[in-house]
Parts: structure tokens; C-alpha cells; sequence
């Protein structure tokens, strides 16, 4: 019950907000995560301290709050692959250099997509599905809360993307899927955490 909760009352209500509200919401989440309660900010500068020794201290400071600035909205934006369109999906995400995917792809070759989790990568996941040729393939760790793993699974196969969880590989790729692959590697788990902690602080 408390997972509908959740899911039905917090993340769906956010999900459908304008983005201009969600770039509200989440500099008020940003005031009260930065300002009153100050979540890991001992983490995160002693992390930027380590980074970047050289600078000052108030370039620290600065990058901490830009960090947070950042932070927010990556959370927040997150929650539009719940119910994002695909025309706004179309709008705010673009591959803008197909050649040499589509070379490969003419070629009859898979593609292995590494890429490190910065900026908003759940739409990236979303959009690559909808604009490549080759089959987009999500290897990801599955939640231990199975009501939000499935909610987390419809979410990212609403444009063509299918999900392998990582156990699962090698007899997955065993398929003949009749098409060429481009296989990606993702991470839910951090997220749907964040966002839980986000939404339960504002």
C-alpha cells in the first residue's frame, strides 16, 4: 500500500507537471535540501576538495551549490519518463549524428553503448529507442522493491527499448531478436532512491 502510495499521490502528480513547474519545484527542493537541511554537504565538498585542491574555498562552495542546482533537476526531470509524450520526447531529446551508427547498423553490427550517468540519462534511454535503427537493449540490476521495478520496467519500454536484467545476459543474447542490437548498461536503483528521498524533504 505504501508503494501505491507513493508511486499514485508523489511521483505521477510531479511526472505530469509542466516543465516550467518542475524547474519550480525543484529549485524549492534545491532550497530545502541546500539551506535547511543540508543533505551530505559534508560529503559532497569534501568530495570537491579532494577534486579540486587548488581552488579556493569559495569556488568550493560554488561548485557544491551548482552541484545541488544540478542535482535537483536531474531527479525531477527524471520523473517525465513516466508519462512524457513522443512528441515531447522528440522536442527535447536529438541524436544529431546518425552516421555512424547507421553505417553499422547497414553493416549487420551490434553496438555495445557505454556512457557514465551524467545529465538526464533516463531520456536518453527513452529517446536512443525511438531514433536509432538497432534494437535499444537495457542491461540494468533489477530493484528489490518489485512493486517499483515494474513500474521503473514499463516506464523505460514505453518506445521500443527492451530490458535484460543482468543475471540474465548471456541466455538473453542467445535470442535471435531479427534485427541488429545496441545494448547499454543502466542503473535504476540510485535514482529511484534520490527521488524517493526528494520527494518525501519537500
Amino acid at each position: 500500500m505504501a508503494n501505491r502510495i507513493v508511486y499514485y499521490v508523489l511521483i505521477l502528480p510531479v511526472s505530469y507537471l509542466p516543465y516550467f513547474l518542475l524547474y519550480r519545484l525543484s529549485d524549492f527542493t534545491f532550497f530545502v535540501m541546500y539551506y535547511l537541511i543540508g543533505y551530505r554537504k559534508k560529503v559532497v565538498l569534501n568530495n570537491i576538495k579532494n577534486s579540486f585542491p587548488k581552488l579556493s574555498e569559495s569556488e568550493h562552495q560554488q561548485i557544491m551549490r551548482k552541484f545541488y542546482q544540478h542535482f535537483c533537476d536531474l531527479v525531477l526531470e527524471s520523473l517525465k519518463g513516466f508519462t512524457i509524450s513522443e512528441k515531447q520526447l522528440n522536442k527535447r531529446f536529438k541524436v544529431r549524428d546518425r552516421a555512424i551508427v547507421d553505417k553499422l547498423y547497414d553493416e549487420g553490427k551490434n553496438i555495445v553503448f557505454v556512457g557514465g550517468h551524467y545529465n538526464n540519462w533516463e531520456m536518453l534511454a527513452l529517446g536512443v529507442s525511438m531514433q536509432m535503427r538497432h534494437l535499444l537493449i537495457g542491461i540494468y540490476k533489477p530493484l528489490s522493491n518489485k512493486y517499483f521495478d515494474e513500474k521503473m520496467q514499463k516506464s523505460r519500454q514505453r518506445f521500443g527499448m527492451m530490458l535484460c536484467p543482468m543475471k540474465q545476459t548471456r541466455r538473453f543474447f542467445e535470442q535471435d531478436f531479427g534485427t541488429k542490437t545496441l545494448q547499454c548498461f543502466m542503473e535504476p536503483k540510485n535514482m529511484l532512491r534520490n527521488l524517493t528521498c526528494l520527494l518525501f524533504m519537500v
